[in-house]
C-alpha cells in the first residue's frame, strides 16, 4: 500500500533593482540590483503531510540588503550583507 499524493518542484527568481538605501542622495549607499535564485521540491500527501526540501539564494550571490552611514561621520560606511545560500526541509501537516 503506497502514499498517495503529488510530487512537486519550483524554481523562482527574485530580482531587486538599484536602489539607494539612504532618503538622502549619496552615491556611496547606492546598492547594486542583483537576482537570487530558489527553489523546493517535494511531496504532498493526501492525508495533509507534505515535506519538502528548499534551498535559498542557490547561486551564492554576494549582495548587500542595506548600506548605512555611521552616525556623526562622513567617512565611515557599514553595510549588511545579504543571505548566503541557505538550504533547509520543511515538514508540514494541513487539516
Amino acid at each position: 500500500m503506497g502514499l498517495k499524493g503529488n510530487y512537486f518542484a519550483a524554481l523562482d527568481v527574485y530580482f531587486r533593482s538599484e536602489f539607494s538605501s539612504s532618503p538622502s542622495p549619496s552615491q556611496f549607499l547606492n546598492i547594486d540590483g542583483y537576482s537570487l535564485l530558489n527553489g523546493r521540491i517535494g511531496f504532498r500527501a493526501s492525508n495533509g503531510i507534505s515535506l519538502f526540501v528548499w534551498g535559498r539564494n542557490l547561486a551564492n550571490k554576494d549582495y548587500f540588503g542595506q548600506l548605512l552611514a555611521a552616525p556623526g561621520s562622513a567617512v565611515q560606511y557599514a553595510g549588511i550583507l545579504g543571505d548566503p545560500r541557505t538550504y533547509g526541509t520543511t515538514l508540514r501537516y494541513s487539516f
